[in-house]
């Protein structure tokens, strides 16, 4: 008969088509100087250089420098169209514009601008679209009518002969009027790939011997691109309206891949642009607004598109480049960050549980007890997936989950809202415990949690009547009076402590009460923050059963207190590098971390280095997390929605996000420098300032910061705000030499968090006393930065 009113909830894990991805847009609303992205290449030391239709921009993750084409400045840019960028091998940019070629050497703010005359190129046009280097060191430009050979030691250009090739084998069909070389790749150490209007070639780089490969897929290949060439040495061309083109020089084979008409443009063209490789085999391209995926394998598209991608931005892609497991893409919108969510936050759902409540873990068994708001509480197996109610008589218990706490193997207890349960865990079934009558008639008994003390007794906290002693063996239960009642007063939390044999209640906005349960001595820990006196809204409190809880503030952050240290009571805010003040609920793991939740995700403390990290959308979690609880075992559980997020606390075990602060902006009097870490002041010359960027593009840094200023003869080292969001603070960063200080800076820990859009310091000016007539003055190249340590000291060393 009980086995016939059992019903069971298919569990399940849920699977995401693929790897969950977190956009970004950076647009010029964060500094970018055009929406229209065009280009994008990544130096050596690690910064993305970034091409629109109005300028060129240095991106490091959290600002933007900006280079503009100053007709009356010849080191400035040749054009602020920027049509391709290149990095060669000496780590110089190469930059394609309307107006020619543009260089510039690592470091420097300056360029060397190069365009053929008309004895090398008749008709020189305004594409200059296609850069690459050869293995003598020479540029080959992609070009209006012809293919050009650049010498930087000479600085000439010379024609590789492939407009008077071309002209022998142009297709009949193509478009005559509209020549241009688009697309180079290398093809072996000494050979290219050159995609062109009128199709694909191949040249030698030395004999300048030309080799051409008739498609009759496409008539017009202005527009495409060769994206990509697969180990098998298979060439991927996207198009403009031909779908994707692909060649396989070893069968001497084209074909034409087409899109599905169910998932091409709006429009309804046939556009492929920027194929990259994805995952194993499959590929990612942009068709206009859409991101598709391409399967090699079985010849089939989808369109990407997965749980958790609602953020994809509404916007025209044109490019991807692929670095590592981040993807950037050209937009509309401006620049697009792509990078895979991690997935250590993993999401359960029960059908048919809806706006779940709570969950619980039942100690040492993989179960665990969920719950929603009014009206359902189940049992869950977490190997099987198997969902079973809680039975109250012969029926589902039917109503809302509030708390649950484990008596011993086989017996729990389960609260309500108007009632106190004890669990027999075995047979999933409740038996109600009467409760007291009512200290306050006209309040509700508002049932929340219980603890039980190292004796085996349990103490109950009802929100609007106060804190029940329950003797388990005799079933006495009882209030008692060691918190001053009032009908008015709101229980909010009740937390054991074992070391100490002490209980502490937080009523809402009166701060704690600590109960000496052996001495019957009570405490009161206002907890008020200057001028006001009310006392602390504490929501939630969790400990180490070691004498130290921590209290979660919904107001005013956390709360660390040293039961054994005379009540010692630390705030931590988000100054400290909360992601904010407001707390809702805190849990500790079997580590001793402290995990918080707040509006904007979970943040977990580490009590020992009293560091704080946050983890929100980009690393998986939902990004909102207003309760907590823990197991033996390290997992980490979160209701949301119509289930709930797991982890364990053994995920996260990496070393936390970190980048390279170097110097920007550098400037003597009025002229720019060359970001160097070497600076020589010659006579009349002072006021050396610069500004500590933050990379956050590049994963290896090595080195520390420092000044020495032993036989400089610095004056004043000064600081001048620059609208930041860096908060300055009254540390001094040291530096060897004769011990000259620079006002320091302080730092967030939540630096890392790659959606904040940071920006630079501020501003440093450095003068000099004018009787000494040369100096030095060096800096060691940049610092790594760890967020949770703040920026590094320098070593004591000679320079």
């Amino acid at each position: 008969m009980r086995a016939s009113l059992l019903f069971i909830f298919l569990f399940f894990t849920k699977a995401l088509q693929g790897q969950p991805h977190l956009f970004k847009t950076f647009s010029t609303h964060e500094g970018l100087s055009n929406n229209n992205v065009t280009c994008f290449v990544k130096d050596k030391q690690g910064f993305l250089w970034v091409g629109t239709q109005n300028g060129l921009n240095r991106f490091d993750g959290n600002a933007f420098d900006h280079f503009y084409n100053n007709p009356g400045d010849s080191n400035s840019i040749a054009s602020n169209e920027i049509q391709t960028l290149y990095r060669d091998s000496k780590d110089r940019i190469w930059i394609g514009t309307a107006a020619g070629i543009s260089v510039l050497e690592p470091g420097q703010k300056k360029f060397l601008n190069y365009a053929p005359d008309t004895l090398v190129l008749p008709r020189i046009g305004q594409f200059f679209a296609a850069i690459q280097e050869d293995h003598q060191g020479k540029i080959w430009t992609g070009c209006s009518y012809d293919l050009l050979i650049f010498d930087p030691l000479t600085q000439t250009f010379a024609s590789s002969g492939w407009m008077r090739f071309a002209a022998t084998v142009k297709p009949a069909k193509g478009n005559h009027t509209r020549i241009a070389v688009i697309s180079i790749q290398p093809k072996s150490t000494d050979e290219f790939w050159v995609l062109t209007t009128y199709g694909l070639f191949s040249v030698h780089t030395s004999s300048r011997q030309f080799r051409y490969y008739p498609c009759d897929l496409s008539d017009d290949f202005y527009g495409s691109s060769i994206s990509y060439i697969d180990p098998a040495g298979k060439l991927w061309i996207g198009t403009y309206d031909h779908d994707i083109i692909s060649f396989d020089p070893a069968k001497n084979e084209w074909q034409q891949i087409n899109i599905p008409a169910s998932l091409r443009d709006e429009r309804g063209l046939h556009i492929a642009y920027g194929i990259q490789p994805y995952h194993n085999d499959t590929l990612i391209f942009c068709s206009d607004k859409k991101l598709l995926l391409y399967h090699p394998a079985s010849s089939t598209f989808s369109l990407f598109k997965q749980d958790g991608n609602k953020n994809i931005p509404d916007t025209y892609f044109f490019q991807i480049m692929r670095d590592g497991q981040h993807y950037w893409m050209a937009a509309t919108s401006g620049l697009v960050s792509m990078q895979e969510k991690k997935t250590v936050f993993t999401y359960h759902t029960t059908p048919g549980l809806t706006q779940t409540y709570r969950v619980f873990n039942r100690p040492g068994f993989p179960q665990v007890y969920m719950g929603n708001f009014a009206d359902r509480i189940v049992n869950i197996n977490t190997i099987t997936g198997q969902a079973t109610p809680l039975l109250l008589g012969n029926k589902p218990v039917r109503e809302g989950l509030r708390y649950y706490t484990s008596y011993n193997t086989d017996t729990g207890f389960i609260s309500t809202g108007d009632h106190l349960y004890l669990l027999q865990q075995q047979k999933m079934s409740l038996h109600e415990i009467t409760l007291p009558p009512k200290k306050f008639p006209d309040n509700d008994y508002s049932v929340r949690n219980l603890v039980t003390d190292r004796e085996g007794i349990a103490w109950l906290r009802l929100s609007s009547q106060g804190i029940c002693r329950y003797e388990p063996r005799s079933g006495i239960i009882a209030f008692m009076d060691f918190i001053p009642a009032a009908s008015e007063k709101e229980y909010a939390y009740l937390y054991y402590d074992s070391l100490t044999h002490s209980l502490v209640t937080a009523v809402y906005n009166e701060g704690i009460y600590i109960y000496d349960i052996n001495r019957r001595q009570t405490r009161h820990l206002l907890l008020n923050l200057h001028p006001s006196q009310r006392g602390a809204a504490i929501a939630n409190i969790c400990g180490n059963n070691k004498g130290t809880i921590y209290l979660a503030d919904i107001n005013n952050g956390l709360y660390r207190i040293n039961l054994l240290v005379n009540d010692t009571v630390k705030r931590y805010t988000s100054l400290q590098g909360l992601p904010g003040n407001i707390c809702y609920w805190c849990t500790t793991d079997n580590a001793g971390y402290v995990w918080i939740a707040t509006p904007t995700g979970v943040c977990r403390m580490d009590p020992e280095k009293e560091t704080f990290t946050d983890f929100g959308i980009d690393q998986g979690h939902p990004g909102n997390a207003s309760f907590l609880s823990a197991d033996q075992s390290g997992n980490i559980y979160q209701p949301w929605m119509d289930g709930y997020y797991s982890w364990n606390t053994s995920s996260f075990q990496a070393d936390p996000p970190r980048g390279k602060i170097y110097l920007r902006n550098c400037m003597m009097n009025d002229t720019a420098l060359p970001e160097d870490s070497l600076y020589h002041f010659a006579a009349g010359e002072n006021n050396l300032s610069f500004q500590f960027g933050y990379l956050l593009l590049s994963e290896n840094s090595t080195v520390d910061l420092g000044i020495p200023d032993k036989q400089c003869g610095l004056a004043a080292v000064t600081r001048k705000p620059c609208g930041c969001f860096f908060k300055p603070c009254s540390r001094q960063l040291s530096y060897p030499g004769q011990g000259k200080k620079i006002p320091g800076c302080h730092i967030p820990s939540s630096l890392h968090n790659q959606n904040t859009g940071l920006g630079p310091l501020v501003v440093y000016c450095i003068k000099r006393h004018a009787h000494h007539r040369r100096c030095v003055l060096s800096f060691p190249p940049p610092a790594e930065y760890h967020p949770e340590r703040g920026i590094p000291q320098t070593k004591n060393s000679s320079h």
